[in-house]
């Protein structure tokens, strides 16, 4: 079952980014894992992410995918849009901002997100790194 959705998943990625087979493959298995477990603890998603592998190997190649791999921004959130947006219906937008102190750095992340129907679900569209703490005017 979970393959075969996989497999449906990476038809339509493929569809919509210019990606390799196998970055597309891992994509959607990554995507299924962060569903399935609802964490992004990479130690914890490289435990489901190809069980036939030791979660060591997955917890290597999800960093180097996050490492190598960069992803356009706009295919993303169109993609995502398309996937969840049911035609006929309204659409509630979030608007989110959050600050992290990694040492001396500031993450600071503002992300628009699409609130999915009936469940307390944001899906990111958009999202963009900003290069101060606090505030921030556009």
């Amino acid at each position: 079952m979970r393959q075969d959705s996989i497999k449906t998943l990476s038809n339509q990625l493929h569809f919509h980014f210019s990606l390799d087979k196998c970055r597309i493959w891992f994509i959607s298995s990554f995507l299924f894992s962060l569903l399935q477990l609802r964490t992004v603890v990479l130690t914890q998603l490289s435990k489901t992410l190809n069980p036939s592998v030791q979660s060591s190997s997955n917890y290597k190649r999800i960093q180097r995918f996050f490492r190598f791999c960069e992803l356009p921004m706009k295919p993303i959130g169109q993609f995502l849009f398309g996937l969840f947006y049911q035609s006929g219906t309204s659409v509630v937008l979030s608007m989110d901002r959050t600050n992290w102190q990694y040492g001396k750095n500031n993450i600071n992340i503002l992300v628009i997100g699409m609130v999915l129907p009936n469940c307390s679900i944001c899906i990111p569209l958009v999202w963009e790194l900003l290069d101060k703490k606090g505030f921030y005017m556009i």
